[in-house]
């Protein structure tokens, strides 16, 4: 664990406000890890950014961070005044998803060093079930869609030849 933290602050050097200290060491390390990739400055500041609106919004740090925490961001940013476009929405789950892939990922030390100095793990917030489905895939799967009155009644017993029975 010393060798862990030696390479996160320095030989012998321990933050006096650590959780604050090791959240900006792991937002350094992710703007590593993207930019060995060969990721675009404008590409990596903006999602940088997004991982500290949601800490400030939360209140948390990623290490106590729950798929409650992304979900309550979301829903307030698509609410007026905010109201931003579910595009945006889906951009900023996804931003969050990639850094919470590199902060669980055990070639990093983040899980070490939380585990043994915090005694919690981060954990990934962002999966299938939580996360904005593409309007791509939405068009792609059966029964999902606009269904118009005129062209698809549906009884308690029939489906109008040409609609599914899931709606359409």
């Amino acid at each position: 664990m010393e060798h862990e933290l030696a390479r996160v602050f320095g030989d012998g050097v321990r933050p006096l406000h650590f959780e604050e200290a090791l959240f900006d060491a792991t937002l350094a390390g992710w703007v590593r890890q993207q930019r060995a990739r060969m990721l675009a400055p404008s590409t990596i500041g903006p999602r940088e950014r997004l991982v500290r609106r949601l800490q400030e919004h939360s209140g948390a740090w990623p290490w106590e961070w729950r798929a409650e925490h992304l979900e309550e961001w979301i829903e307030d940013l698509s609410l007026p005044p905010s109201r931003l476009h579910v595009s945006t929405l889906r951009h900023y789950q996804i931003a969050i998803r990639l850094f919470c892939d590199y902060v669980t990922d055990r070639r990093y030390p983040w899980v070490a060093i939380c585990t043994e100095r915090l005694g919690c793990r981060p954990e990934q917030i962002v999966d299938e079930r939580n996360l904005i489905v593409h309007v791509a895939e939405l068009r792609r799967t059966p029964g999902v869609g606009r269904c118009h009155a005129m062209s698809c009644r549906r009884s308690s017993t029939t489906v109008t030849p040409g609609c599914r029975a899931g709606g359409r």
